[in-house]
C-alpha cells in the first residue's frame, strides 16, 4: 500500500496542539472518505495510489476497504482531513498488514501523520497483527522519516521505497514520542513546574 504525506522536502512537523478527532472508519462514512480522497492534488492523489485512478475506480477501492480494511480517520470538525489504513488480505498470513495514509494538503508536518499510525498500530495489535508494512515514493521524505521513527528500515524496491514497523516496537517508539512532546508542552507553557528558569 502506498502512502502520501508530502511530495514536497521533509521538514520536522510543526509541535502545535490541533483540534483534530480520530476514530475508526465505517461504511457509512463513504461519502466523507470519498470526498477526502477526491480533494487531494493531483501529485499526492498519483503518489497515494502510484498512478491515475479514475473515479469509478476509487468509488470501488473506498467501497472495498471500508467492509475489509481497518481505516481510522482524522476530523476537522465534520470534513475529513487525514486517512490510515490497514489493509491485511495476503500479507495477514504473515502477521503483517500493508499501510497507506493520506493527509489532506493544510494539515501536513502539524503531527498527524504521527497521531494516524499510533491509532493504526493501536489497531494492528488489537487484531494480533505483528508488523505492519509501509511502501511510498522514494522521494517522499516525510513519510519515510515518519516510518523510521516508528522503527522502519526502509529499503529501494524499483522505484519505491519499502519498510517494516514491527508493532510491539513500533508502539514503545509512539509512546516515547508521545512523553517527550508532553514534558516539552509542559516545559513552554509552564517552565516552573519542570524546575526550568529563564
Amino acid at each position: 500500500m502506498l502512502c502520501n504525506l508530502s511530495s514536497g522536502p521533509w521538514t520536522p512537523a510543526a509541535s502545535v496542539p490541533h483540534p483534530l478527532r480520530y476514530r475508526r472508519l465505517r461504511p457509512a462514512d463513504a461519502s466523507a472518505f470519498a470526498a477526502h480522497l477526491h480533494q487531494l492534488d493531483p501529485d499526492a492523489r498519483r503518489d497515494r495510489f502510484n498512478g491515475t485512478t479514475s473515479d469509478h475506480w476509487l468509488d470501488g477501492y473506498i467501497e472495498r476497504s471500508l467492509k475489509a480494511a481497518i481505516i481510522v480517520g482524522a476530523f476537522d470538525g465534520r470534513r475529513l482531513v487525514a486517512v490510515a489504513e490497514l489493509h491485511r488480505g495476503d500479507a495477514a498470513a504473515n502477521g503483517e498488514g500493508e499501510t497507506a495514509f493520506s493527509v489532506a494538503a493544510e494539515w501536513r508536518r502539524k503531527g498527524v501523520g504521527s497521531a494516524l499510525i499510533r491509532e493504526l498500530l493501536k489497531q494492528a495489535e488489537t487484531v494480533g497483527l505483528g508488523a505492519m508494512l509501509v511502501e511510498t515514493g522514494s522521494n517522499n521524505l516525510a513519510m519515510k522519516a515518519l516510518a523510521r521513527r516508528h522503527g522502519a528500515e526502509m529499503r529501494f524496491s524499483g522505484n519505491r521505497s519499502v519498510g517494516r514497523i514491527e508493532v510491539p516496537h513500533g508502539l514503545e517508539r509512539a509512546q516515547a514520542r508521545m512523553t517527550g512532546d508532553a514534558v516539552e508542552t509542559t516545559a513552554a507553557t509552564n517552565p516552573a513546574k519542570m524546575g526550568l528558569r529563564f
